[in-house]
């Protein structure tokens, strides 16, 4: 497979929304075939959207995770409203994220400041999302997982179901 470079498919500013806090920095995404038969896009992409919010000790910024739809694959429309926010149970912070369904329901996966990965219920249009977290995993302690557990993407291949991972210090992951 060979690639050509298109382009910027979302930026910040695409993010902004009037009277909330600007966003500062737009990555992790992951494209996909639109879920929704009924929806006008044929692809949506979750991305974490990080902003300028005050956070302790000086410090801004809280990611959220967003949604753009697009017909062609090349040009994206962000949903004005964060797809997750991040809640007690994930810290600050909620980013890496990715859609899987299994028997029907949809689930929007993801990692936290927690350093844990969860699953919440989404439906087919990706906007209704379920408010508790459901834990996919979090490190044993043991061997190389050890440290954070990011960016989840499960794989099924007959009865079996493999969670593939990162793990470890931020900038020292193994898969």
């Amino acid at each position: 497979i060979t690639f050509t470079y298109g382009g910027e498919a979302v930026t910040n500013a695409m993010g902004d929304v009037e009277g909330q806090p600007k966003v500062t920095e737009s990555s992790y995404a992951r494209v996909f075939d639109h879920p929704d038969p009924d929806s006008e896009y044929n692809y949506a992409m979750f991305y974490m959207a990080n902003d300028d919010t005050p956070i302790a000790g000086g410090l801004t910024g809280i990611r959220r995770i967003r949604l753009a739809e697009s017909v062609d694959g090349r040009d994206w429309v962000v949903d004005p409203a964060p797809v997750v926010e991040p809640g007690e149970e994930e810290g600050a912070n909620v980013s890496g994220p990715n859609l899987w369904e299994r028997d029907g329901q949809f689930y929007v996966l993801y990692h936290a400041s927690s350093g844990k990965s969860y699953a919440r219920p989404i439906d087919r249009s990706l906007r209704t999302v379920g408010e508790t977290p459901i834990l996919l995993h979090e490190s044993s302690g043991l061997g190389s997982d050890t440290g954070l557990v990011a960016s989840p993407e499960i794989v099924e291949k007959g009865d079996d179901t493999y969670l593939i991972y990162e793990a470890g210090d931020r900038l020292g992951c193994t898969i």
